[in-house]
């Protein structure tokens, strides 16, 4: 994967008070991704280390174009340096959502909008720098979350698919009684008690946002 360190100060002009619940935002890694990204999905582990992963905006609406490619961004400091990571493994794809287990660790749902690639979920074990597929079915396409490394759930609309063991083998049902436009989203995330972040909340959608109540 090709990956960019880049060490990004914190952008205090675009700091905002929300004084009814006495919290401050820190717009973290401004200006991170190229022009036309946006973040679809922020995880956040701890106070040091969050994922997000992003789209090119246009992409999402159908047909992906063929040589659209994820980026995957993290922070491992708490937002002083970033790495960014092309997700190739998945090109011609969008993400809507990432959930990470550790620092190095995590889960990417990804889409095709009905292009002809088909929905898969991916698993990377080394930091970001190369992603496997671990699930090529529809329940991969919008929506994960792990409890921890083994027990994994995923899911898209009515499809939804769960594994015991790190995503080596799955159970996959479909879920009758649930409205098939009611899809799980995530924007935010919480590291502790006192703090938050969010992606693409302040400033504009390629800045991840932090608060401290």
């Amino acid at each position: 994967m090709k990956k960019k360190i880049l060490p990004f100060s914190l952008a205090l002009a675009c700091l905002t008070w929300l004084p009814a619940i006495s919290q401050k935002w820190q717009p973290l890694g401004h200006g991170l991704l190229p022009t036309g990204y946006a973040l679809y999905g922020i995880s956040v582990v701890s106070e040091n280390v969050i994922w997000a992963v992003a789209d090119v905006d246009t992409a999402t609406i159908p047909p992906v174009p063929a040589g659209h490619l994820i980026k995957v961004i993290k922070t491992t400091d708490g937002g002083l340096n970033w790495s960014v990571y092309d997700v190739e493994e998945s090109v011609g794809r969008v993400s809507w959502n990432v959930e990470a287990v550790d620092d190095k660790t995590a889960w990417l749902t990804t889409q095709d909008l009905g292009s002809g690639l088909g929905r898969a979920l991916y698993k990377t074990e080394d930091g970001g720098e190369t992603w496997t597929q671990k699930l090529f079915h529809r329940a991969g396409g919008v929506f994960v979350r792990a409890l921890d490394e083994s027990h994994i759930y995923c899911q898209n609309g009515r499809f939804a698919g769960w594994s015991e063991d790190g995503g080596e083998t799955w159970t996959l049902d479909t879920l009758e009684a649930y409205p098939a436009f009611r899809v799980p989203s995530q924007r935010a995330g919480r590291t502790d008690s006192n703090s938050s972040a969010v992606s693409g909340a302040s400033c504009d959608s390629r800045t991840v946002t932090t608060a401290t109540v």
